[in-house]
């Protein structure tokens, strides 16, 4: 069901992830491919934090927050989120959450647009 719904997405112009409840990558569009620089079998089953800065990895309570409480949101607390490219390279990036519900646990589709490349040590402390 997941699989389908996903290859729906597939031709989207933002970068979609679908993130069991594991925190693990189970699928991806083209375009989180050219985004983060790796391939789809690269992703899959990797965990989440793969594509999120180091300093960022405490993210999990807020992850398990979501999967407890799961309704769309758009993370937008003020805060700049990050996301990391297989180069190392960091960008900006705004991010949706959107719950699957299903037998196997609450899915989250995740929804990235890039904002832009991180300028500075300076912006990305923000």
């Amino acid at each position: 069901m997941l699989d389908a719904l996903f290859k729906e997405l597939r031709c989207d112009t933002s970068a979609r992830l679908l993130v069991a409840p594991s925190g693990r990558i189970t699928n991806l569009n083209k375009r989180a491919e050219e985004l983060f620089g790796y391939s789809h079998d690269e992703l899959i089953d990797q965990s989440i934090n793969l594509l999120i800065p180091q300093r960022f990895h405490s993210h999990d309570a807020l992850r398990n927050a979501f999967n407890s409480d799961p309704i769309e949101r758009r993370l937008a607390d003020g805060r700049n989120f990050y996301g990391l490219r297989k180069d190392g390279a960091e960008l900006l990036i705004d991010i949706g959450l959107i719950p699957a519900i299903t037998e196997s646990g609450t899915f989250t589709v995740v929804v990235i647009r890039e904002i832009g490349e991180a300028a500075d040590e300076t912006a990305r402390n923000s």
